[in-house]
């Protein structure tokens, strides 16, 4: 009886979802459809495969909380685990995202394997694509957005920025691909076997075998830390792939002895029993990346969240959200809340690993600001940009709302990062070619129409987990102040400050100055494939020794992505792909013989080669820090940013544009100056990513070309007509 009710409850269902909307005063029977038993089939095999992955949510739920009952899982911000659940800590939006994606994947596994056809037959079936939407309508992000095409300024969210595709490079969206992924089972477990079919070496043992050469460490000619520490900000300005939670928003443990490893979060790496730092211990924790539900509502693969805009927009210093935002100002002539020495104001208390009673944690338009203290300085460098062209601003035009006086100075500081960023920072990371190729050559005139509405910003997965990782090679063993005579007077193993903001807070924040000194001055290592150990070996070391390795972490990272292989990527970017592991035609032709040799002995077959290992070790392009794969991938995702976006600050789209006279002063400023205006930094050379010398010289902060503000000075009647009755 119950199976016959089931069989009814189920025609019904599919007639109502198949039969077309009779126009009033219709027949009642005339255009109703019956439904065919495939149909009838088909939306059965959905609703139980809803109904198991919803059983499945609920089961791993209750996992998670045993697991925080029993203290597996721990909200410690001082334990390993726990700086590593800080740094990509979940918003509790992308937590109620998590389940949609979580029960849609279930979902559609669940689909494949009972009626054995493939998610592209599925996808090409517009009666079973009907069903399919009807019925998991209620796991799809319903997000609805309203846009106003007038408006002024860029959300910030990142919404609109794309009239015609409002969500393009929104906050809490998939991240995008170039290449489609390639899971295990092609759907979302994460990629664990070789070209032969045997499993994929440790991510740690391949770190061990490439990158654990410290000793050869080389410096670079030319290149200041600077050009890290910019990488650094710039890469949380655009993307935050949020790992997932335990209950309570605990840091979930897939190595612990009462811990389960076949938790659908993990997905640990193996530490080989001969490891020369990790003794005695089998296994390296590893969360999985949180997932995102499809806008499209489509049976798809798994894609990992993006919790920022994709947008080069100062997020790290506003926010993405709205909210956000409002939580960071002080609603009062349009300047940033900051607490003494023009610090950031304070966070909670267990956002950071505080030493001191005086200390606190701070907070910031993104969440990482206390990583490390060359991050937290680059934050704390722009909020007082901020605030002192607000000061300026309010000064200049006082008929100014505070909401006019916030938003055309975060309009300001946004078109100088990405004036920064294009101009000082991308030169130095790829070369004049693929600046030209791709279209992202500074332009010293004035406008630059380049807006492409067809375009989309969308952080791209391979740059975010493994391209625009290639700063990583460059972080430095210290963090380190630097007095005005250039002589170091304070410095700190790197590993001695992750999560600890005691350095920036020392002295009310004098340190500041000395930090952006120390940036701006000290040449940085080579882009390669060669790690500091404070990163490979005693990443988050916390007191009981328990670290992390971060090229391991960026091999598992890809694979946890089912991010493409190597030579994927290679005949992606036509480039010559590799058959064999010699260093000629045919084989790893970018490599010299050493890392050539190295990736065979980490390897089984060249097609097994992971993107970042292959990649990294790549040598460099003529004048670029980086191989011809990252470049390609680096240089094709900058183009998008700079093209997707209609509000770039080259733009000749009036009103949003900016005023010739206003632009020609964006472009005289460079990060040197920026430097000099906030701190007391008296002598600094002109381009801050370069070392000092002959033609790159110390020179006086006063000689710098300075951002005069006139051009900005309105009338009131020039305000009104500019805002409407938003004024």
């Amino acid at each position: 009886m119950e199976a016959f009710c089931r069989g009814l409850l189920v025609a019904i269902v599919v007639t109502c979802i198949l039969s077309p909307i009779k126009p009033v005063g219709a027949s009642k029977n005339k255009g109703k459809k019956l439904p065919t038993e495939e149909e009838i089939h088909f939306t059965e095999l959905i609703q139980n495969a809803i109904e198991y992955a919803e059983k499945a949510w609920a089961e791993d739920t209750l996992k998670k909380s045993e697991s925080y009952k029993h203290g597996v899982d721990t909200k410690n911000q001082r334990s390993s685990d726990g700086q590593l659940s800080l740094f990509a800590d979940e918003d509790p939006k992308g937590e109620r995202l998590e389940e949609l994606a979580y029960i849609s994947l279930e979902a559609t596994k669940k689909l494949e394997r009972s009626s054995n056809v493939s998610i592209s037959t599925i996808r090409s079936s517009k009666t079973w694509l009907k069903i399919w939407k009807t019925l998991i309508h209620a796991y799809c992000d319903k997000t609805k957005i309203t846009c106003d095409p007038n408006a002024l300024y860029r959300s910030a969210n990142g919404s609109c920025n794309n009239l015609h595709h409002p969500t393009w490079g929104m906050a809490f969206t998939p991240q995008l691909r170039f290449l489609p992924p390639t899971y295990d089972d092609w759907i979302d477990l994460p990629r664990t076997k070789c070209h032969s079919g045997r499993t994929l070496p440790s991510a740690r043992k391949i770190s061990n075998t490439m990158f654990c050469e410290h000793d050869k460490l080389r410096i670079a000619k030319n290149h200041t830390i600077m050009v890290m520490a910019w990488g650094q900000f710039i890469d949380h300005d655009v993307i935050f792939t949020p790992l997932f939670k335990g209950a309570n928003g605990s840091a979930i443990s897939c190595c612990d002895k009462d811990s389960d490893q076949t938790r659908p979060e993990c997905f640990p790496i193996e530490i080989p029993g001969d490891d020369p730092h990790f003794k005695n211990k089998t296994c390296m924790n590893f969360v999985r990346s949180t997932a995102s539900p499809s806008h499209s509502c489509l049976p798809a693969p798994r894609e990992q969240l993006n919790q920022v805009t994709s947008y080069i927009d100062a997020s790290t210093v506003y926010g993405s959200s709205e909210k956000e935002t409002k939580s960071l100002r002080t609603m009062k002539k349009g300047k940033l809340l900051t607490s003494k020495g023009g610090l950031p104001p304070a966070g909670k208390e267990k956002s950071c690993v505080l030493q001191h009673p005086k200390e606190y944690c701070f907070r910031a338009g993104d969440k990482r600001v206390n990583v490390v203290p060359n991050l937290s300085a680059t934050h704390i460098l722009f909020i007082n940009e901020h605030n002192r062209i607000a000061k300026k601003l309010a000064r200049l035009n006082r008929h100014w709302t505070d909401e006019i006086t916030f938003q055309e100075t975060r309009k300001i500081i946004i078109a100088l990062m990405q004036h920064i960023t294009y101009r000082e920072y991308l030169p130095k990371t790829l070369n004049a070619d693929h600046m030209s190729h791709y279209g992202l050559n500074y332009y010293p005139g004035n406008y630059n129409n380049v807006y492409d509405p067809s375009k989309n910003t969308g952080t791209r997965n391979s740059f975010a987990a493994a391209a625009f990782r290639y700063g990583h090679s460059q972080i430095p063993p210290t963090q380190s102040v630097l007095a005005e005579d250039h002589i170091t007077y304070k410095h700190y193993p790197l590993e001695e400050t992750y999560h600890k903001p005691f350095l920036t807070q020392e002295d009310k924040g004098k340190n500041v100055a000395g930090l952006l000194r120390w940036l701006s001055t000290e040449p940085t290592t080579c882009n390669d494939r060669v790690f500091e150990p404070q990163v490979r070996d005693l990443l988050f070391l916390d007191k009981k020794g328990n670290s992390f390795d971060l090229p391991a972490i960026n091999i598992q990272r890809g694979r946890d992505h089912g991010m493409p292989c190597y030579n994927e990527w290679r005949e992606w970017c036509n480039l010559p792909v590799a058959k064999s592991f010699e260093v000629r035609e045919g084989g790893l032709v970018d490599h010299d013989p050493v890392c050539a040799g190295l990736l065979k002995k980490a390897y089984g077959h060249v097609n097994d080669i992971d993107l970042y290992a292959g990649a990294i070790s790549e040598q460099h392009i003529p004048n670029g820090e980086v191989g011809p794969t990252f470049a390609c991938i680096i240089a094709r995702q900058f183009h998008a940013y700079k093209y997707g976006d209609r509000f770039w600050y080259e733009q000749v789209d009036k009103p949003t544009a900016f005023t010739r006279a206003q632009l020609k002063q964006i472009k005289k400023i460079t990060l040197s100056k920026i430097s000099c205006d906030n701190f007391k930094i008296r002598k600094i050379q002109k381009d801050s990513f370069t070392t000092i010398s002959p033609s790159n010289p110390l020179t006086d902060c006063k000689t710098l070309p300075k951002l005069k503000l006139r051009p900005w000075k309105e009338t009131i009647a020039q305000t009104k007509k500019k805002h409407g009755s938003n004024y």
